[in-house]
């Protein structure tokens, strides 16, 4: 039996902490939920969403923040944020000092939200990425770019101050500036360790 499409995404949500109820109106293609401030990530919910397969009119983008420096800075980052036209909602997050924004390309973009963080004078926003990396594919995802390559194709990477070089093999060398990100895992001390982890682990295991 084939699942509907609203009771796929019903039962995506009531698997969210903090998530109480649930409904979907497949006529006017609304969705009501009901949940806790305090346990939900607003910007998890449109995530949910789309990997459904449904679209929600938004994107997601993602800035880092620079000059935060009590925890008084988040709720005054976030709400400058929400305070631009177009914004549906925005996270910040204080161990990685990176804001998901979720907004309609539409009404703003990366510009407008970089100058409301700057309008507020003690803080700088800058685009961010993030960098993913399994045992098969590197892949990185940001305002401007998307890269996605075999693991196996790596050649060197290169940590900068800024960003990310990464030289991948194939009909000709091809170098990739990814800029900045965030990191997925902590354990790790510096990206070029998280890379360079799991090129070894790839190599050694098809030796």
């Amino acid at each position: 039996m084939i699942e509907k499409p609203s009771a796929a995404l019903e039962a995506a949500f009531r698997g969210i902490k903090g998530v109480h109820r649930v409904w979907f109106n497949p006529t006017t293609k609304r969705l009501s939920l009901w949940y806790s401030s305090d346990d939900v990530d607003i910007i998890e919910l449109y995530t949910v969403v789309k990997d459904v397969g449904f679209q929600t009119g938004t994107a997601t983008l993602r800035l880092r923040i620079r000059g935060i420096y009590c925890a008084g800075c988040i709720s005054l980052i976030e709400n400058v944020l929400r305070e631009v036209p177009g914004v549906a909602a925005a996270v910040l997050n204080p161990a990685t000092e990176e804001a998901a924004v979720e907004y309609d390309p539409q009404s703003t973009d990366l510009g407008r939200l970089e100058k409301a963080v700057d309008s507020l004078g003690m803080y700088r926003a800058e685009p961010g990425g993030r960098l993913v990396v399994t045992n098969k594919r590197v892949i990185f995802s940001g305002p401007r770019k998307n890269v996605s390559f075999p693991v196996s194709k790596i050649l060197e990477v290169h940590e900068y101050t800024d960003g990310l070089s990464i030289n991948r093999e194939g009909k000709q060398k091809t170098e990739y500036y990814l800029g900045k990100f965030e990191l997925p895992e902590l354990k790790y001390h510096s990206v070029w360790e998280l890379v360079n982890a799991v090129i070894n682990a790839v190599f050694h295991s098809s030796q």
